[in-house]
């Protein structure tokens, strides 16, 4: 019996003892566990971390994108707007031109028209001149005529 005692202790102590390796050997692949566990979490914090100001970036660079191309969508009614006036003043230019072309030629043919009254003026100015020395000469013939027959009627008388 103490034989038997004995090896159940010697067994006891042995599993024991084996018992404890198992502990020890659990307790620091544990500790391992636990390190890689806070490793772990804190990668997994950086990379959240990391995520969400890549999200925060990518949200801004989004809402200036939105307003670049609300920019860009304001400028090309904009440019738009300024490009269908300059095509109204480019064809009121034309009309204008076209205007200026057509005074231009009314302009020359009153010229013309000018430069003829203003021959046909001269030209009559100078018949005017004409006949009042001719009809100058006809009065002073007249005055002679008008005494010569006074004259003659005071002879005659």
């Amino acid at each position: 019996m103490y034989e038997a005692v004995r090896s159940d202790r010697n067994l006891y102590s042995k599993n024991l003892i084996e018992a404890q390796d198992e502990v020890s050997e659990l307790k620091r692949k544990f500790g391992i566990a636990s390190l890689q566990i806070n490793q772990l979490k804190d990668e997994i914090e950086s990379k959240d971390t990391a995520l969400t100001s890549s999200q925060h970036e990518l949200g801004v660079a989004r809402k200036e994108s939105d307003k670049n191309k609300d920019e860009m969508n304001a400028e090309k009614t904009k440019n738009e707007s300024l490009n269908a006036i300059v095509q109204n003043l480019k064809s009121e230019l034309t009309r204008n031109t076209l205007i200026i072309r057509e005074l231009n030629n009314d302009y020359e043919i009153k010229k013309k028209e000018i430069a003829k009254v203003i021959n046909q003026r001269d030209v009559l100015g100078t018949q005017l001149i004409r006949r009042n020395d001719e009809l100058a000469l006809l009065y002073e013939k007249i005055k002679i005529l008008q005494t010569n027959m006074s004259k003659g009627e005071t002879e005659y008388h």
